[in-house]
Order: C-alpha cells, then sequence, then structure tokens
C-alpha cells in the first residue's frame, strides 16, 4: 500500500525557515538582524569585556560565593579553568556568524528602498565591527571570518583586523541614517546610530594607536582613519 502511493502522504511544510526559502523579505531581515543585536546581551562575568577588563583592574574585586572561583582568579590573574573565556570568544563569534550571514543574503531580498537595505547593512556592519573589538581587545591576534561559512583558520595580523574594523564603521556612518535619536521610533530603542559608529571609530582608533604605537588607522582598501578624521567625527 506505501509503495503504491505517489504523492498522497507528501505534505509542504508551511512554517520551515531555511537558507533556501530565508530570508526574503525586510522583516526577514530585521529579524535577522534581531538575532545579531541578541548576542549583546550576553554578559555574564566571563563572556563580556567590560566585566572582565573591570576586574581585572583596580576598580573592583572577585566576589560571589565558593563557587565562584573564576572571578576570584581572574581578580588575581590566575586561570580557574583552561578555557574560562570560552564563552567570551564563543558569543563574539556567534555575532560575527549571524553578521555575516545577514550581509551574504542582502542582495536576495526585496527591499522597499535603498534606504532600507543600508540602513540594515549598516547596524550589521557596525555590530561586527565591536565584536572583532571586543575580541581583539580580549585575545589580540584573532582568525578573521569574513563569510558564514564553517572554516578553521589561523589568527589574522592585529593591523589586518583592525583595518577591516575601520572598513566596517565607516561603511556603517554613510549607510546609518543621520536621525536624532529622541526622533527615533520607540521600537528602536537602544539600536546602533550613526552617532555610535563615529564613537566606537574614534574609540578603536585610540586603543590601536595607542596599543601598537600607530600614527593613523588603517583601513581594507589600503587607506588609512587620521587624528583629523576623528576629531572631526567626535
Amino acid at each position: 500500500g506505501l509503495t503504491g502511493c505517489e504523492n498522497f502522504l507528501d505534505s509542504q511544510n508551511l512554517t520551515k525557515k531555511d537558507t533556501s526559502n530565508y530570508p526574503q523579505t525586510p522583516d526577514d531581515a530585521e529579524q535577522l538582524l534581531t538575532g545579531v543585536y541578541s548576542m549583546l546581551g550576553r554578559c555574564e562575568p566571563l563572556g563580556f569585556t567590560y566585566f572582565i577588563s573591570e576586574l581585572m583592574s583596580d576598580n573592583c574585586f572577585g566576589g560571589g560565593d565558593q563557587a565562584d572561583r573564576s572571578c576570584k582568579a581572574m581578580d588575581q590573574f590566575k586561570k580557574s579553568s583552561e578555557d574560562m573565556f570560552r564563552w567570551s570568544w564563543r558569543a563574539r563569534y556567534m555575532g560575527i556568524y549571524r553578521s555575516n550571514f545577514l550581509m551574504e543574503q542582502l542582495p536576495a531580498i526585496a527591499w522597499d528602498s535603498q534606504e532600507q537595505r543600508d540602513k540594515i547593512e549598516g547596524e550589521a556592519r557596525l555590530l561586527r565591527a565591536f565584536f572583532y573589538f571586543d575580541l581583539s581587545i580580549m585575545f589580540g591576534e584573532v582568525p578573521l571570518v569574513t563569510t558564514p561559512e564553517a572554516v578553521n583558520i589561523p589568527k589574522s595580523p592585529a593591523d589586518e583586523t583592525y583595518a577591516f574594523i575601520a572598513s566596517d564603521l565607516l561603511a556603517a556612518i554613510e549607510k546609518i541614517p543621520a536621525v536624532d535619536v529622541p526622533s527615533m521610533p520607540r521600537s528602536e530603542n537602544g539600536r546602533m546610530t550613526r552617532w555610535a559608529a563615529e564613537a566606537l571609530l574614534a574609540r578603536v582608533w585610540l586603543f590601536y594607536t595607542g596599543y601598537y604605537n600607530k600614527d593613523s588607522l588603517p583601513t581594507a582598501d589600503g587607506g588609512a582613519v587620521t587624528r583629523k578624521q576623528v576629531q572631526d567625527y567626535v
């Protein structure tokens, strides 16, 4: 009886979402972008650069109960395990993967306008730059993954990674609309703005030129971001 059926038992999956049918619309792109933003919410002490930096400074002590070995160890520049910073590494690369996937899918989406596409792309680039900057602060030289493919590559030189970060931020500044924050829709509260991109570029410039003793911040096209440009942005 089963071998005699051709399509009677077949059915169409009406809810499936995978790379064969998703994303297709601007709403799909917004959902993907929300997925990138969600990686910012992973703020456990071992997964958030700010907490790690504060614990390793003189600003606070590693507290908690007796089971909180990681925070106490970090406070004293000790190891609690071989992979104690795994969550910070994993969360940032999850955000980078989601950004890369969204960026690759942009041409396949039926956009209502070029401005709509530019805004989504600008925020995705800004988030990707943020994740890479966080990784570079934490780990120094890191693998530079620019596509959503599953790859296992060696770490890239710091100059190459910072050039990629700078280029993403410059593109974000160009693409994200210059809208005053008070006039933004309430549904976009907390979203990245052009002003956030300019501020982050200044922070990246200060860290890179200070830590690596450089005069300017390189860009992926062989150019550079100068002190004057950064001063104009801030």
